[in-house]
């Protein structure tokens, strides 16, 4: 959910949803359509806890759209499920929220569900999220995105797709790929090093230690976009 999400921080997932798409556990069968009897029969017998458990809210979940439900999908299934693109939850993904005062951009390998307050993008590359996690980017995004709120004090920004395309990357070589991915693996390590610190003194080294790599990877982005020291004072300003 959008409330778990820290920047750069894997999120420490406490709450849990049961992913059940239409005509479950045999929905990538195609010749499986509409509500199929087979498919309930082979849920129960292979799910028998889950089967059970959605059991008890039968007549709520029958109820919900009379011309769908038990029609188009079982009653035991998720009214939308995102049949195009639901695969990808399962990959490897920078994940952002939707409504932010902030640039919180982070990487999930955990093969996590997010709800309808995040958004992500498949992909791995730390290149991509150092300079999405930027001054400069979030410099850009505040000149394009629509705000909540008043925009001298801090407004949120709404991360819509429309204006995330538009973000320009800068396209570098392998040296300088190379350097961005040394410096978010580093601040992925750290940030992971600070949730488990258990002393002030040990937190306080390492949250120097991000401050400065976050520095770092800001100074890089400065490079790659060829921003010049006034521009620099612009966006940092």
């Amino acid at each position: 959910m959008g409330k778990d999400i820290n920047r750069y921080q894997s999120p420490v997932i406490d709450k849990y949803l049961l992913f059940v798409p239409w005509h479950f556990p045999l929905h990538n069968d195609p010749s499986v359509s509409g509500a199929s009897t087979n498919s309930e029969a082979v849920f129960k017998r292979d799910y028998p806890a889950i089967y059970n458990h959605l059991l008890t809210f039968k007549s709520k979940l029958t109820a919900r759209a009379s011309d769908e439900t038990g029609i188009r999908y079982e009653w035991y299934a998720l009214q939308r499920f995102r049949p195009e693109y639901y695969h990808e939850f399962d990959k490897q993904k920078i994940v952002y929220i939707d409504i932010a005062r902030e640039p919180k951009f982070i990487f999930d390998d955990k093969g996590a569900y997010t709800d309808m307050t995040l958004f992500f993008i498949p992909t791995n590359d730390f290149y991509l999220l150092g300079v999405l996690n930027s001054s400069t980017s979030w410099f850009y995004l505040k000149h394009k995105c629509s705000v909540l709120g008043d925009p001298a004090k801090n407004g949120r920004l709404r991360l819509k797709t429309i204006y995330m395309k538009d973000l320009p990357i800068p396209c570098v070589n392998s040296d300088d790929r190379g350097r961005m991915v040394a410096l978010v693996d580093s601040m992925l390590s750290l940030k992971k090093q600070l949730r488990e610190a258990n002393t002030p003194h040990e937190q306080t080294g390492l949250q120097r230690q991000i401050e400065a790599t976050d520095g770092q990877i800001n100074a890089l982005v400065y490079e790659l976009y060829g921003l010049t020291e006034e521009e620099i004072k612009i966006v940092e300003g």
